[in-house]
């Protein structure tokens, strides 16, 4: 099994990312992505989580954010517990 570990990046950093390179995970309400999107990006609201992580491809490296980090961080630090 491969390890998996997280990191906090900026905005400046997640928004130079290739997102064709990455799996995007969006934490926000589906309300919340109407309004600002990102294409290509799963949609798993942080109020159903954890249902639809196992889900997610990881063939790529996967981000995870949502509006403010808060969700981000501890969605990642739950994910990686074993």
């Amino acid at each position: 099994m491969e390890e998996i570990t997280y990191k906090n990046i900026n905005a400046g950093d997640f928004a130079r990312l290739d997102f064709s390179k990455v799996t995007l995970v969006d934490l926000r309400e589906p309300d919340e992505v109407l309004v600002s999107g990102i294409e290509g990006a799963i949609n798993i609201p942080f109020s159903s989580f954890p249902k639809g992580l196992d889900d997610i491809p990881r063939d790529k490296p996967v981000y995870v954010y949502c509006r403010e980090g808060s969700f981000s961080e501890e969605v990642a630090e739950i994910w990686i517990k074993p």
